[in-house]
């Protein structure tokens, strides 16, 4: 990834709730890029989010990443703000248009690029104009040992990033159901957005 000029990783997500996994992820890209900019989501039709409002993830994802540790982070809440989702295809002509000068890189799970050698990626068959972003776009792919990626099912522009599985075992599902269960989430959530989430009682039935 050399170059000259300044290179942004674009990492979006649901973030409900954001997780040390998603943390550990931010400060690699730290490492990495620039700038990184996080863009929760809204609701996606074939995916709805659990009923917790915007404000309240919008909240959680300030206090998981404005935490003094990582640096070189932005945020973008305009899709959490309207509840919305915009695809990677129209979020890339926003940005582009936001930063004319940038290197944009988009971050994605390595199950989003499995089986892109035979047109056979997520990518590839299901998101908007899915041919082109694959063929057009850079692609930063987070793996980790119980997702091996073969270097030709990669996108032909991307940048690999592997994590152990350890980091990654707290999605947000296990955080969600946890929590519903009445179990802790020690070690899965920072101590600021666990306390949050306990003093708004967020995803308990």
């Amino acid at each position: 990834m050399n170059g000259q000029k300044p290179r942004i990783a674009i990492y979006g997500g649901s973030f409900n709730p954001p997780g040390l996994h998603h943390e550990e992820i931010v400060k690699r890209l730290a490492g990495l890029f620039d700038k990184v900019l996080i863009v929760p989501c809204g609701s996606r039709p074939n995916k709805p989010l659990n009923v917790i409002s915007g404000e309240h993830r919008k909240a959680m994802t300030e206090l998981a990443f404005t935490n003094g540790v990582i640096n070189r982070i932005e945020f973008d809440f305009t899709d959490l703000d309207s509840n919305e989702f915009t695809p990677t295809y129209d979020l890339h002509e926003r940005y582009q248009k936001q930063f004319p000068d940038a290197e944009l890189w988009y971050v994605v799970g390595g199950d989003i690029v499995k089986g892109g050698t035979t047109y056979e990626s997520e990518i590839q068959k299901t998101w908007k104009r899915g041919d082109e972003v694959w063929r057009t776009l850079n692609f930063v792919v987070i793996t980790h040992e119980n997702c091996v990626i073969r270097k030709s099912d990669l996108p032909p522009s991307a940048y690999s990033i592997e994590l152990t599985s350890s980091v990654l075992k707290g999605r947000s599902t296990l955080i969600r159901e946890r929590i519903t269960q009445g179990q802790p989430i020690d070690g899965l959530v920072s101590s600021k957005v666990a306390e949050y989430i306990q003093s708004n009682s967020l995803y308990r039935i």
